[in-house]
């Protein structure tokens, strides 16, 4: 189990505080419905082990937390895994999938709901990915603990969840009771990745999924860089 990490200087909570105030808008709002490629995925959150393998020796199904339009999207992680049978579930709250998804012909992987409480199985998964969601779009200490209680409650014993981006390794948010519950339910790890990919997200826009301009994906690295963005490994406890 790692260690309390030291509060990160004043500097450092500026920087973060900085860049959510100047670059998105609050949940609920206008988040931008993005997907991501598998290849991503397997460099932010699994950057010590392969990405497959990895899902396969934890065992039971895979959700992907705020997945957008990942279950769209040919490149994604769920697409791949339901191209060689696999059982994964992408979840997002935003209304606007809805259509596209109904369009596509539905999807057996996707479905709509709150991460705070998403009415689905206990102990139903072995694995929960969260990419840019959690310490990112839910970056407050209350909305923290909201989820990784429904985290516990999902995820089997010794299931795993693993979350990119942590700023500067934060992953307590200063808070003793986040902390204390965390630590209480699973084993604690944090890895940085081996390198931050400049690969610019793909976005819902105006009912098709689009390309956006590498400029995105080139900014997005020199921020992870900038903030020391690590990715957090939590282990259920059996």
């Amino acid at each position: 189990m790692s260690q309390y990490i030291r509060i990160p200087p004043a500097e450092q909570v500026r920087r973060i505080t900085k860049h959510h105030r100047g670059t998105r808008h609050r949940p609920a709002k206008h988040v931008p419905v993005t997907g991501r490629s598998a290849r991503y995925y397997q460099a932010v959150l699994y950057p010590e082990a392969g990405m497959l393998p990895q899902i396969r020796r934890q065992g039971g199904r895979l959700l992907d937390l705020g997945s957008g339009c990942n279950h769209l999207y040919r490149r994604s992680l769920l697409w791949k895994l339901r191209r060689r049978g696999g059982r994964a579930l992408g979840l997002d709250s935003d209304e606007r999938l809805d259509e596209e998804t109904r369009k596509a012909g539905g999807s057996t992987q996707y479905r709509r709901g709150s991460l705070f409480g998403t009415g689905l199985p206990a102990r139903s998964f072995g694995t929960i990915l969260s990419n840019n969601v959690l310490y990112y779009w839910i970056d407050t200490q209350a909305g923290l603990l909201r989820a990784y209680r429904e985290l516990v409650r999902l995820l089997r014993p010794g299931g795993e969840v693993r979350i990119f981006p942590v700023f500067y390794g934060n992953y307590h948010m200063n808070s003793p009771e986040l902390h204390r519950y965390l630590h209480q339910h699973f084993w604690v790890r944090l890895l940085t990745p081996r390198r931050y990919p400049a690969e610019s997200p793909i976005m819902l826009f105006d009912g098709e999924v689009q390309a956006t301009d590498p400029a995105v994906g080139q900014g997005e690295r020199r921020m992870m860089r900038r903030l020391q963005a690590q990715t957090l490994v939590l282990r259920r406890a059996s």
